[in-house]
């Protein structure tokens, strides 16, 4: 009997307008959206094991990051933090995910970026959630 399973799922996660945008050295602040910037999660389980495979688009995550969105899908899913894969895709039209020191768009620049930490963090929360909903059976091949 086949207990190998696979899942998929993808969400949104624009920035809101006017946030700083990553790359390029110059001040650029996202005024429209050309493009969606996604996350997509692929889910394994293989018996009573699960793993998940999450790509982010934004140019960089740093450890601090990650921990808080380790700690959350851990939470939400049960999936131990070793049996995750978070990546970024590198894209240089993506937002700031930590201080953007010397391109802050103004003063709330930074709340800006900690609210967009804390939709980024629930919405990859969410995304891990329904990868896991989605097994299917499936082969190796």
């Amino acid at each position: 009997m086949n207990d190998f399973q696979v899942g998929y799922a993808r969400v949104n996660i624009n920035p809101p307008l006017g946030s700083a945008l990553f790359g390029y050295y110059v001040k650029r602040l996202a005024s429209g959206y050309l493009d969606d910037l996604e996350a997509f999660a692929i889910a394994l389980k293989k018996g009573e094991k699960r793993f998940l495979i999450i790509s982010i688009d934004n140019c960089s995550i740093n450890k601090a990051l990650t921990d808080k969105l380790t700690a959350a899908i851990e939470e939400a899913t049960g999936v131990p933090r070793e049996n995750l894969l978070i990546s970024a895709t590198h894209t240089h039209t993506g937002p700031f995910t930590s201080n953007p020191e010397g391109f802050a768009a103004g003063e709330n620049e930074e709340e800006i970026v900690m609210r967009y930490v804390e939709f980024l963090t629930s919405r990859i929360r969410d995304l891990a959630v329904m990868s896991l909903q989605t097994l299917k059976s499936a082969k190796v091949g």
